[in-house]
C-alpha cells in the first residue's frame, strides 16, 4: 500500500482505488447479470454507487465511479477542524484510557468539554461515538452532565506521588491504561 505503483487492493476490509484525489474505499460487486461499485472519499466525504445490468461490467465502471467522486469533490468545501481551547491543569491529567475486568472508559478533551465513552452498565447503551459530558464536581472528582448515570460522581485515584492511576466510576475502580 505504501507504494506509489499500486492502483486496487483488497484485503481483510473495503476495497482500495488510488485515484488522482487520492485513496478511495469501497466494494465491488459482480455477478452473472449485474455489477458495480460503492465507493468513497474519506477526505471529502463524497461517494458514488454505479450499477449495471451486465456481469463483467466493474472494469468498465470504475472509471465512471472514480470521475463521479472526483467531480463531486471539487463542489465540496473543504472542512476546517474547529479549535477548541486546551484542557485547563486539572482535566488534563485525567485524560486517557482506563480499564476494569475487560470494561474500559475513555475519558477525552472535546470542543471545550471533558466527556467519558465506553461507559459500561448504560443503559440504553449509547450508540458508537457517543460521550457523555462530565462536569467539575470538586478536587479530582467530577459529575456526569447527562446519560444515565446524571449526578454520579467520578473520582480520580492519585498514587502518593501524586501520578493519577486510576479512577472510581459509580463505586467502580478503574486503573489507568
Amino acid at each position: 500500500m505504501m507504494d506509489e505503483r499500486w492502483e486496487r487492493a483488497h484485503g481483510l476490509g473495503p476495497m482500495l482505488v488510488r485515484a488522482a484525489s487520492g485513496v478511495l474505499v469501497g466494494h465491488v460487486a459482480e455477478g452473472s447479470a449485474s455489477s458495480g461499485w460503492l465507493l468513497a472519499a474519506p477526505g471529502s466525504g463524497v461517494g458514488a454507487v454505479v450499477m449495471g445490468n451486465a456481469g463483467g461490467a466493474t472494469a468498465s465502471l470504475l472509471p465512471l465511479a472514480v470521475s463521479m467522486i472526483e467531480e463531486a469533490g471539487t463542489h465540496v468545501p473543504v472542512r476546517t477542524p474547529s479549535l477548541s481551547p486546551p484542557p485547563p491543569p486539572p482535566v488534563d491529567e485525567v485524560l486517557g484510557r482506563y480499564a476494569a475486568d475487560g470494561d474500559a472508559i475513555h475519558l477525552a478533551w472535546r470542543g471545550g468539554c471533558l466527556v467519558a465513552e465506553g461507559i459500561p452498565g448504560a443503559w440504553p447503551p449509547p450508540r458508537p461515538g457517543h460521550a457523555f459530558e462530565l462536569l467539575p464536581g470538586g478536587t479530582d472528582a467530577f459529575r456526569f452532565a447527562d446519560g444515565p448515570f446524571c449526578g454520579e460522581l467520578v473520582r480520580a485515584l492519585r498514587h502518593p506521588t501524586g501520578r493519577i492511576h486510576g479512577l472510581e466510576v459509580c463505586n467502580r475502580t478503574f486503573e489507568r491504561a
